[in-house]
């Protein structure tokens, strides 16, 4: 399941190509099989799920990619253009070396080699392929005015971002950062109150 391709009803249930997508343990048995393929490989049953649901760099191929199996085959994004892309990978391809290193227990390691981005799969995926006027959130602020809604009262600042909005917010932000001197490897913190 791809992220590109769901939607939501108004009950909070994921859509897929207008079929409802269900949690996948519905029973005891389920999630005794589910838990016994963890147990048996930990690295292969974790690296099933993000090598579908996540977005991975590709530096050879300078895409983000992710495998559909909807398509059945590695999907994804130029990084340059933002262009759809497909990947002349097999099904078995894993954007990373070691999907779970245990070897220097318990400082484990997951997906060592792999290069994702948390931003990129927030909100960059989801503009280019197509969502980009889609509801990102809700804002609401702190300020309350007991007025508002009847006299049940609401917020005295409301409003709805889309996905486009965000990713040209998280643009101006990061060019702020740059203009500030920080490049790739800098440690930064960020007071992040209740504002956009």
């Amino acid at each position: 399941m791809t992220t590109e391709t769901l939607s939501t009803t108004l009950d909070g249930a994921a859509v897929q190509n207008g079929t409802a997508l269900v949690n996948p343990l519905r029973t005891k048995q389920d999630f005794e099989r589910m838990r016994k393929a963890c147990e048996k490989d930990l690295g292969k049953f974790h690296g099933d799920i993000a090598k579908r649901e996540i977005h991975w760099f590709d530096p050879k191929l300078n895409a983000w990619i992710a495998y559909s199996d909807e398509k059945q085959k590695w999907t994804g994004f130029d990084a340059k253009t933002g262009k759809p892309i497909e990947a002349n990978y097999p099904e078995s391809h894993a954007p990373w070396k070691v999907s779970f290193d245990d070897s220097r227990a318990p400082f484990y390691q997951w997906f060592k080699g792999g290069l994702t981005n948390a931003c990129f799969n927030e909100v960059d995926r989801h503009v280019l392929a197509g969502h980009g006027d889609e509801i990102a959130f809700h804002f609401e602020g702190d300020r309350w005015d007991a007025t508002k809604n009847n006299g049940k009262g609401g917020p005295v600042t409301a409003f709805s971002v889309t996905r486009k909005e965000l990713l040209l917010e998280v643009a101006k932000c990061a060019l702020a950062l740059q203009s500030l001197g920080l490049k790739k490897g800098d440690r930064i913190c960020l007071n992040m109150p209740n504002i956009m």
